[in-house]
């Protein structure tokens, strides 16, 4: 099994939350991506899925889990899995 690592691009940029699929060289200096999961395959779709049942901000009309929920979505997608 191989060690992934997946960066996701930031909130402010025009693709927020979007998997990053270009070269990892230079990633950590990069301001526009950030870090979102990393490990097999199998254990960031386990991540993933479990980040979609939790649920931060309690406020009544609170978004605060918006990117972080989207940054989920989108790594699913990216590998190909449920959000189950």
């Amino acid at each position: 099994m191989s060690k992934h690592t997946v960066y996701v691009y930031a909130e402010h940029t025009s693709r927020a939350g979007s998997v990053y699929q270009g070269d990892p060289e230079g990633t950590e200096d990069n301001a526009d991506l950030v870090f979102a999961f990393e490990g097999t395959e199998e254990s960031i779709i386990a991540e993933a899925q479990k980040e979609l049942t939790i649920r931060y901000d309690t406020r009544p009309g609170g978004a605060g889990d918006a990117f972080r929920c989207k940054c989920a979505r989108e790594v699913l997608a990216h590998l190909g899995a449920d959000e189950e």
